[in-house]
């Protein structure tokens, strides 16, 4: 423990400061009883106050005549407020006026309680009366409550000012001993650190800034021998830094350059080693793709990618910031390799998706329609070589023209759908350019489109090539089976799940929707268990068919589809 003797300032403030503490304790010690006094004086007065508010309720309740049991509750309530241990306690220690009045209160009470049972006439006669004996009662707890608050007054008012004396003494110690020495102290301190000339500290006595003045000064004549060394330590952090700073502005630069499309490796190689050499110094840098050793005077950094090498040649080591700089540009180089790497597989995988989505739109469509052209052509040959009749000749010729043309608007629809998928971005802006192109060709069916507000932007590509065919698939069927006036076409988000439904006014399925699930129906619910959804048809009650797609958001990060082939290696697709 340290010793207050030996530290005559420290002893003064803190005999001040103890006395300033014992008297702010002392005043809240007497706050806290006389306040806990007058909390317990409010409590008796609430309880004193609510018996003339009962004792007028009973006399109510004895001129509307209620049930003898109503004003047994009532005389009960009464009760339970004047004998109340808060009313009891403040009673037994108060004065003897206030006691003698609430010993009133009680004896008349029993009177009082014997005139509401037995005698309700004569209750209601002497019920002013009594209140009068609680309006007293009442009185005496306000005015000893009074009191005890003014004599907490009296007593702040005294703490308060023998604190405030001993406040205005312990800051005048406090100035005098401590301030005005401190900012002495202060004042040569700022002038040592801007260099000037200080005078030495000497503070008279034997207290603690006179100790403090000395080592000051044996702290100032040390500062100054140190100053000079400090200077030049300076100086050569200040050229590291600077040296630091060029090495990563030649990395940073060499890596925004390595992050551009295509970016020229060679020429960056040569450029990269002499931005290194005029760096370094003396040493020599080069890049090379013969096998070179490691040796005496010779650093070597391989680069994995391409096999090739940066050697750097130098009479001296090399320091620790250059192998590091050094080793960072042929890692620089290596990554930049790898990702142009990288593009070229990407490149080649998108091409992949493309071709693969192309060759399966065009075998679901085109490639059965051109195969049902072939048999036909094939029975019109065959007719025709056996000598049949014009007429049937003929039926045949018609059926190829309405293919043909059916065949036609397929392809156009085709045409619009990659048109749509790569020249606009998401599955909106495709649907409605088909739905477009349908009500320019002139149908009778007329499709009308409706798109939720909050339909999200992020489906991957796979799922809205798929959703925008069942889409198209449904309304092609709509248009040569619904014989419907009017279609609509509807984009709905569930929050837990998307919704895709295509309804006509037409038809209806009927009996032709398992002979359509082998064909058409078939390739939708195919489509729909790609993206991991489901799909429903249904004959409406009102008229007209309904095709329902429902399924989850997932977006696809990586922004291409996966590869699918489709098997057409085994024959052409069935009719």
């Amino acid at each position: 423990m340290v010793r207050l003797a030996r530290y005559p300032i420290a002893r003064s403030l803190s005999l001040s400061l103890s006395l300033v503490i014992v008297l702010v304790s002392i005043s809240f010690l007497l706050d806290i009883r006389l306040t806990t006094g007058l909390s317990g004086d409010a409590a008796a007065i609430n309880h004193a106050g609510s018996m003339r508010m009962q004792s007028y309720r009973l006399a109510y309740a004895i001129e509307k005549e209620t049930p003898l049991s109503e004003r047994e509750k009532l005389i009960n309530e009464f009760a339970s407020n004047l004998n109340a241990p808060t009313l009891a306690r403040r009673i037994a220690t108060a004065q003897l006026a206030l006691q003698a009045q609430f010993a009133l209160v009680q004896r008349d009470f029993q009177t009082m309680k014997g005139f509401a049972l037995n005698d309700p006439p004569a209750y209601l006669r002497a019920v002013d009366d009594f209140v009068g004996e609680l309006d007293q009662l009442v009185k005496l707890i306000v005015l000893r409550s009074v009191s005890k608050l003014s004599l907490l007054r009296r007593l702040q008012i005294m703490i308060y000012t023998i604190a405030l004396l001993s406040g205005i003494g312990f800051t005048l110690l406090l100035f005098k001993q401590v301030i005005s020495p401190f900012r002495h102290l202060v004042t040569a301190v700022e002038k040592l650190g801007q260099g000037d000339d200080w005078d030495d500290l000497n503070f008279r006595g034997d207290g603690e800034f006179a100790e403090l003045s000395q080592a000051f000064n044996r702290m100032a004549q040390k500062a100054t021998a140190t100053q000079l060394t400090l200077e030049y330590r300076i100086h050569q952090q200040t050229e590291a830094v600077k040296r630091n700073n060029r090495a990563l502005e030649l990395l940073f630069n060499l890596s925004q350059t390595l992050n551009t499309e295509h970016p020229s490796i060679e020429v960056f190689k040569n450029k990269a080693a002499a931005d290194l050499q005029s760096l370094f110094g003396e040493k020599s840098i080069y890049w090379t793709t013969l096998k070179v050793n490691k040796g005496a005077n010779r650093v070597v950094f391989t680069c994995a990618t391409d096999d090739s090498q940066l050697v750097c040649i130098t009479l001296s080591p090399l320091a620790s910031w250059q192998y590091q700089t050094l080793d960072t540009v042929t890692a620089l180089f290596d990554i930049a390799l790898n990702r142009i790497g990288a593009q070229k597989s990407e490149n080649r995988i998108a091409l992949l998706n493309e071709r693969s989505s192309m060759a399966r739109e065009l075998h679901d469509s085109l490639a059965q329609s051109l195969s049902y052209l072939k048999i036909q052509v094939a029975r019109w040959l065959a007719l025709r070589e056996r000598g049949a009749e014009m007429t049937s000749l003929d039926a045949i010729a018609i059926e190829l023209r309405d293919g043909l043309s059916t065949t036609y608007r397929k392809l156009r629809e085709l045409l619009v759908t990659f048109r749509s998928t790569s020249g606009e971005l998401g599955l909106v802006p495709s649907i409605t350019a088909a739905v477009a192109e349908v009500n320019r060709l002139g149908h009778r069916t007329s499709v009308h489109l409706h798109i939720d507000d909050n339909w999200p932007e992020d489906l991957s590509p796979s799922q809205e090539i798929h959703c925008l065919h069942i889409v198209r698939e449904a309304m092609s069927n709509t248009l040569k089976h619904a014989q419907a006036n009017n279609a609509v076409v509807s984009l709905q988000n569930r929050l837990t799940f998307l919704e895709i439904s295509i309804t006509d006014d037409g038809v209806g399925f009927g009996d032709t929707l398992a002979e359509m699930g082998q064909f058409g129906l078939q390739i939708m619910t195919e489509r729909a268990l790609r993206i991991g959804g489901r799909i429903e048809y249904q004959t409406l009650q009102a008229g007209g068919a309904s095709v329902l797609l429902c399924f989850n958001a997932q977006p696809d990060n990586q922004g291409s589809l996966l590869i699918e082939p489709y098997p057409i290696e085994h024959g052409e697709p069935p009719l």
